[in-house]
């Protein structure tokens, strides 16, 4: 009825790198595999790493406890998807269900379901990150970093043909005259139309960790392990030092059609031996493994930070089929720094498939959302997208271990989400929106009347009553706000909870990414940000681990020699 298609139409299948993934034959012994560096994690971070130290000749095993799906598989329905793609089946809510957090848990991690957009760490970040005690943020190396990454993915702007919600979103800001741009994306230098990447990219052009680094690091003798969840990380006591010595956890195989729905053939409890493990699971999970393995650093699953946004929709007359072309290719950063202390929004678009977009639009009854969602193929969708300055915490639930959540936008962070409503709210506006409403809960729509009215033969009111009427929609979002405890969010980015610092009074890593209070063991995922980073934050993961990694390559080169 929407003229959605099960199928991208405007992309043709690509061609996937066929992995040739460790398997174990049954047995209920206990298997043990040695290597020199085991890498757990096989998203941003893990995939960068991968490579560069199989390149500099060490044996490094990657383990995941997602699976690899090829391009044949991708995108995935929105049946299968959440639950094979994303933990907890995309919906990962806080304790006080205020946040429904999104995190990518397949081969390939966050890197193989997000938008493209390949944002570089602000100037004003580098600085704070670099006060903090590590230089290394504002040095030529670290931009050698980005700029190392950014040419293995293709990172470019040249290709870009915008979908219609970001040519809204740029010529709106135009109109307004607030600085906005054009979002470089990781494609290879290619024109990418990734309207349905969340759920995997079928073309194989963006240039995520399992396309653009593991096999990299497969062609250097890697070797990977997927299915395979880390209990924890082993380490023995060598002269009063916690040395890690590798991690153990359980394997299991796919079912007997080579799929993950029916039973795993072959269960098995593995060890890997190494003399360098690499913590690389993402801000969830990260902090769990640490604290599983005995680690008690009182800053470990602190520090969580968010991005948490809300969502305004818009409904044109003109058909714009928002699922079409590439998800994020534009940006408004007119609101990035509200505060004077680099805390703000930015403006961006969003998914548009239904289970990104559809599933967080206003509920007023059953038959108002079915109007509503009947006018999809005419809708856009954007996030004001927070750099918080407040934070929450990631913990292990005290009964089963899995991930909880502490965090509730603060105040302070509600007010520039607000704002980024408004703008976004105007944005729309300029470009010639016909309805526009927020996912606030109790927040009316906003309906323009102009054009209809001008139809209307001696109507009586003038242009300039329904631009009032705009002004006025603005002042009662505004006072309206976040009513608590309605209102909801949505993060897919997580950041913090092993912070970097460099004392072990300050975080849970030092400038090199080692752990503190412990020898061979090392953390290079988003975890280890000092604070938010304000833009999607792929980019600068794989700066640091391209940076660290390299570190760790040339030191143990040396001491081998």
């Amino acid at each position: 009825m929407l003229g959605f298609p099960r199928i991208p139409v405007n992309c043709a299948l690509g061609d996937g790198y066929e992995y040739n993934f460790i398997q174990l034959p049954p047995g209920n012994d206990h298997e043990i595999i040695d290597t020199d560096v085991v890498i757990v994690g096989s998203g941003c971070s893990g995939g960068v790493c991968a490579k560069e130290l199989a390149e500099a000749g060490l044996r490094v095993l990657v383990v995941d406890k997602g699976y690899y799906w090829s391009p044949e598989y991708l995108p995935m329905t929105e049946a299968q998807g959440p639950n094979q793609m994303f933990m907890n089946g995309g919906h990962l809510i806080s304790d006080d269900g205020s946040v429904c957090v999104v995190a990518g848990e397949t081969w390939g991690g966050g890197g193989a379901v997000n938008w493209s957009a390949s944002l570089q760490l602000q100037g004003y970040v580098r600085r704070q990150w670099a006060a903090t005690g590590l230089p290394f943020f504002t040095s030529t190396a670290f931009q050698q970093s980005i700029d190392r990454v950014c040419d293995t993915m293709g990172v470019s702007t040249q290709h870009i043909k915008h979908s219609k919600p970001n040519q809204f979103l740029l010529e709106g800001s135009r109109k307004l005259g607030w600085a906005h741009s054009e979002v470089p994306q990781n494609t290879g230098g290619t024109e990418h139309s990734c309207g349905h990447c969340s759920m995997g990219c079928r073309s194989g052009e963006k240039q995520g960790p399992a396309v653009a680094w593991l096999p990299k690091a497969a062609a250097a003798g890697a070797n990977f392990l997927e299915g395979f969840t880390v209990d924890k990380i082993l380490f023995e006591n060598i002269r009063g030092e916690r040395v890690s010595k590798g991690v153990t956890g359980i394997w299991r195989a796919r079912d007997e059609h080579g799929g993950v729905a029916g039973t795993p053939t072959t269960s098995r409890k593995v060890t890997i031996t190494a003399k360098k493990v690499i913590v690389a699971c993402g801000s969830l999970q990260s902090p769990l493994l640490l604290l599983r393995s005995g680690l008690n650093n009182p800053h470990i699953g602190r520090h969580l930070y968010l991005h948490p946004v809300s969502m305004v929709g818009a409904i044109y007359d003109a058909e714009t089929r928002p699922w079409e072309g590439p998800i994020l290719s534009s940006v408004c950063s007119e609101f990035e720094n509200l505060d004077g202390h680099g805390h703000g929004v930015k403006l961006e678009t969003l998914s548009m498939i239904p289970w990104s977009w559809l599933t967080w639009a206003p509920w007023t009854g059953g038959a108002r959302f079915k109007q509503l969602a009947a006018r999809f193929s005419h809708m856009a969708g954007f996030i004001s997208v927070p750099r918080d300055r407040d934070t929450g915490r990631v913990y292990p639930d005290p009964v089963d271990g899995r991930c909880r959540i502490q965090y509730h936008p603060s105040k302070f962070d509600k007010k520039n989400i607000l704002e980024g409503l408004v703008a976004l709210s105007q944005i729309n506006h300029e470009a010639g929106a016909r309805e526009i409403f927020t996912i606030v809960p109790g927040m009316e729509t906003y309906l323009r009347v102009e054009d209809d009215l001008e139809s209307v033969p001696n109507a009586g009111i003038p242009k300039e009553t329904s631009e009032a009427e705009f002004d006025a929609w603005i002042a009662k979002l505004r006072s309206h706000s976040f009513p608590t405890p309605q209102s909801f969010f949505v993060s897919a980015h997580q950041m913090g909870t092993c912070r970097m610092a460099s004392t072990p009074k300050a975080g849970v890593v030092g400038e090199d990414g080692h752990v503190w209070g412990t020898k061979g063991l090392h953390v290079f995922d988003a975890s280890v940000f000092p604070t938010a980073s304000g833009v999607n934050p792929a980019v600068t993961v794989m700066a640091i681990a391209d940076h660290l990694s390299r570190t760790m390559a040339e030191k143990w080169t040396r001491e081998r020699l």
